[in-house]
């Protein structure tokens, strides 16, 4: 019988690769959360989503993150902080010398890193 949920174009081969990416995306959130408990959720998800893109070469689908382990997720959130919080971007931009904006940036992604490292104060 053929599953009635899917849209038209949809196989159910697809249907079912979808469930498996948000599944796998939910389970890196909850890695992320796990590790970095002040991370806000919405960050959590958006890096999640961001690093394990399929065929994109990101640290969540690397061969050694299958399973999105704590040295993935670590770098994950790294990366999400020093693009989306700092102005590495706008560094790496003006001086196309990526370690020098990385170390420009250093003590912004550590200060972030520690706050997103234990759960906020209510």
């Amino acid at each position: 019988m053929k599953n009635m949920s899917l849209k038209a174009t949809e196989s159910p081969q697809s249907s079912q690769s979808t469930v498996f990416i948000v599944r796998r995306d939910t389970e890196c959130a909850e890695a992320i959360r796990e590790q970095f408990p002040g991370c806000p959720a919405e960050e959590a998800a958006a890096i999640a989503n961001h690093a394990c893109q399929k065929h994109s070469g990101r640290v969540g689908r690397s061969a050694a993150a299958k399973q999105f382990d704590s040295t993935a997720a670590r770098l994950a959130v790294i990366a999400r902080i020093r693009h989306m919080h700092t102005r590495y971007d706008e560094i790496l931009m003006r001086t196309n010398d990526r370690t020098n904006a990385r170390s420009e940036v250093r003590n912004d992604v550590d200060r972030i890193l520690e706050k997103w490292s234990v759960l906020p104060q209510s």
